[in-house]
Protein backbone atom coordinates (compact mmCIF):
# COMPACT_ATOMS: atom_id res chain seq x y z
CA UNK A 1 0.00 0.00 0.00
CA UNK A 2 1.55 3.28 -1.05
CA UNK A 3 1.13 6.15 1.35
CA UNK A 4 -0.27 9.42 0.03
CA UNK A 5 -1.31 12.42 2.03
CA UNK A 6 -4.75 12.71 0.43
CA UNK A 7 -7.08 9.97 -0.79
CA UNK A 8 -10.65 10.05 -2.04
CA UNK A 9 -13.43 8.28 -0.16
CA UNK A 10 -13.57 5.54 -2.80
CA UNK A 11 -9.79 5.05 -2.62
CA UNK A 12 -9.96 4.81 1.15
CA UNK A 13 -12.77 2.25 0.94
CA UNK A 14 -10.70 0.19 -1.49
CA UNK A 15 -7.68 0.34 0.83
CA UNK A 16 -9.47 -0.54 4.09
CA UNK A 17 -8.64 -4.27 3.92
CA UNK A 18 -4.95 -3.46 3.43
CA UNK A 19 -5.08 -0.85 6.19
CA UNK A 20 -6.73 -3.34 8.55
CA UNK A 21 -4.02 -5.91 7.79
CA UNK A 22 -1.32 -3.31 8.43
CA UNK A 23 -2.81 -2.23 11.77
CA UNK A 24 -3.32 -5.83 12.90
CA UNK A 25 0.24 -6.80 11.93
CA UNK A 26 1.67 -3.80 13.77
CA UNK A 27 -0.30 -4.54 16.95
CA UNK A 28 0.02 -8.33 17.04
CA UNK A 29 2.99 -10.01 18.70
CA UNK A 30 5.54 -11.76 16.52
CA UNK A 31 6.80 -15.31 17.01
CA UNK A 32 10.37 -16.41 16.43
CA UNK A 33 11.42 -19.81 15.08
CA UNK A 34 11.09 -21.28 18.60
CA UNK A 35 7.52 -20.04 19.04
CA UNK A 36 8.48 -17.33 21.53
CA UNK A 37 6.16 -14.33 21.28
CA UNK A 38 7.48 -10.80 21.32
CA UNK A 39 4.91 -8.02 21.86
CA UNK A 40 4.85 -5.12 19.42
CA UNK A 41 7.53 -2.55 20.21
CA UNK A 42 5.90 0.13 18.08
CA UNK A 43 5.00 3.04 20.40
CA UNK A 44 1.61 3.49 18.71
CA UNK A 45 0.58 -0.17 18.81
CA UNK A 46 2.41 -1.61 21.86
CA UNK A 47 0.07 -3.06 24.47
CA UNK A 48 -3.02 -2.83 22.30
CA UNK A 49 -3.26 -6.53 21.37
CA UNK A 50 -5.60 -8.71 23.45
CA UNK A 51 -4.94 -12.42 22.80
CA UNK A 52 -7.71 -14.94 22.22
CA UNK A 53 -9.05 -16.57 25.38
CA UNK A 54 -11.83 -19.03 26.09
CA UNK A 55 -13.04 -19.30 22.52
CA UNK A 56 -13.03 -15.54 21.95
CA UNK A 57 -11.17 -14.04 19.01
CA UNK A 58 -8.07 -11.92 19.55
CA UNK A 59 -8.76 -8.19 19.60
CA UNK A 60 -6.92 -4.90 19.39
CA UNK A 61 -7.77 -1.82 21.42
CA UNK A 62 -8.49 0.59 18.56
CA UNK A 63 -9.46 3.39 20.96
CA UNK A 64 -5.96 3.32 22.49
CA UNK A 65 -4.37 3.34 19.02
CA UNK A 66 -6.44 6.37 17.96
CA UNK A 67 -5.61 8.21 21.19
CA UNK A 68 -1.89 7.59 20.64
CA UNK A 69 -2.13 8.77 17.04
CA UNK A 70 -3.88 11.94 18.23
CA UNK A 71 -1.16 12.53 20.83
CA UNK A 72 1.53 11.97 18.20
CA UNK A 73 -0.18 14.45 15.90
CA UNK A 74 -0.32 17.01 18.73
CA UNK A 75 3.43 16.56 19.34
CA UNK A 76 4.13 17.10 15.66
CA UNK A 77 2.21 20.36 15.77
CA UNK A 78 4.38 21.56 18.66
CA UNK A 79 7.54 20.87 16.66
CA UNK A 80 6.37 22.94 13.70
Amino acid sequence: MSLRRFVTKSELTEQLPALADHIWSAAAPTRDEHGVETPSADPIFAGTFVPAEGGMEAEINITRIIARLDAFKAELRKVR
